[in-house]
């Protein structure tokens, strides 16, 4: 129980600082995080989850950005998109800001291109990437990552 609570303790703290308006996580033009969380309540094996785009800084409403997921512990599989959830598979959901409402995109692809949205405002906002099961529920706890993007109109 005490291991178990470790592991969701390290998994909130890498979610979170992957939250920050730290942007020590942009390289070439890319940038990009990784959280890491429990598979499942009985798993032992860790969930892994980076994200990275082509382009986050002098975004416009309307660009498309081309990102790029990479997971470990976890089988992307849009064959099954909207199936019954299995243990270790599923797709994941793309946001802009918080984690509710509609996902600006749903895949289980490797490399994805997301729409900004033409209302979206001016300054910081973070492109949020979660994984979920086959039936859309997210995992317990989420496993999500963030890619800092910088809107401003010319």
């Amino acid at each position: 129980m005490l291991i178990r609570a470790l592991l969701v303790g390290a998994a909130v703290l890498a979610v979170t600082t992957g939250c920050g308006d730290d942007d020590s996580s942009a390289k070439s033009g890319t940038a990009g995080s990784s959280a890491q969380a429990p598979a499942s309540e009985t798993a032992a094996a860790a969930i892994t989850l980076d994200v990275t785009a082509d382009k986050t800084h002098a975004v416009q409403p309307g660009d498309e950005i081309r990102i790029t997921v990479s997971v470990t512990g976890f089988a992307l599989d849009g064959t099954k998109v909207g199936a019954g959830a299995a243990p270790g598979s599923g797709h994941y959901h793309v946001y802009l800001g918080d984690a509710q409402g509609e996902p600006l995109l749903v895949s289980a692809e490797g490399s994805a291109v997301v729409k900004v949205p033409a209302d979206v405002t001016d300054g910081t906002h973070s492109l949020r990437v979660r994984l979920r099961n086959h039936d859309h529920s997210p995992l317990g706890p989420p496993v999500e990552a963030t890619v800092r993007l910088i809107v401003y109109r010319l």
